[in-house]
């Protein structure tokens, strides 16, 4: 009876003992968990047969998990690493378009001013639309504005216009001419994304795009000289250095 209760007291002290190996390895970090296995041979020499069979399982149990442990951490590394590569180039694609539109811009805005021209005064251009200073629409106040405050509508507008055009044309980035006429081309029109010149910068087709803008010329089916005039040195833009 003895025998038996020390042999029951034994075998709960070895699941006791198999259900910590289990919970280590759940719990301990990884190099700690495989050298749990290690300390088993020396307990196995000692222990009754049973309790050997116990551990032995227990230990088999604790180096999958610690192995699983160690397969989803490599997994987690590798997906933080894609993450920061993923952001690397979206942070290395923004400063190049942010560059691309500064140098665009500064091309891009003389030649606006010089083709809207600067009225101080509200007027309504060729399609009866109110506009003031630089070719400014959309929320324009019955006063005459400042010098600074064109100049201040002309910078904001301009952007606004080049922004979407290097949406649509990401290629563009490395083509500042280019970006500087289109921009011209959509300050004056807002069609740069619906014509047909994005799809002829994708596929490389770069004269053919900027021949594009030649077409550009009409108001209600009438050719107007003063467009004609503009698309041309829009064009002569876009063309330099292709």
């Amino acid at each position: 009876m003895v025998r038996f209760d020390a042999l029951r007291h034994w075998s709960t002290w070895l699941w006791s003992a198999a259900l910590f190996v289990l919970g280590a390895a759940l719990i301990l970090p990884g190099w700690l968990v495989q050298l749990l296995p290690g300390v088993l041979p020396v307990l196995h020499g000692a222990a009754h047969e049973r309790a050997a069979l116990i551990l032995g399982v227990a230990g088999l149990a604790a180096k999958f998990v610690a192995q699983d442990t160690v397969r989803e951490r490599l997994g987690r590394v590798r997906a933080w690493l894609k993450r920061m590569q993923a952001s690397g180039g979206a942070v290395r694609t923004q400063a190049a378009a942010s560059a691309a539109l500064a140098a665009a811009l500064a091309l891009a805005i003389p030649l606006i001013a010089h083709w809207e021209g600067r009225a101080n005064d509200p007027y309504l251009d060729m399609g009866r639309i109110l506009t003031v200073c630089f070719g400014h629409t959309g929320d324009v106040q019955a006063r005459r504005y400042e010098d600074a405050e064109c100049a201040a509508l002309l910078r904001k507008d301009a952007l606004a216009h080049a922004q979407p055009v290097l949406a649509c044309s990401p290629r563009l980035a490395g083509r500042v001419a280019m970006l500087a006429a289109f921009t011209s081309f959509n300050f004056n029109t807002g069609a740069y994304c619906r014509s047909s010149i994005p799809a002829l910068v994708a596929k490389g087709e770069d004269r053919a795009a900027c021949a594009q803008l030649s077409r550009w010329v009409y108001v209600k089916g009438r050719r107007v000289a003063g467009l004609a005039r503009r698309r041309a040195a829009e064009r002569q833009l876009c063309e330099r250095g292709l």
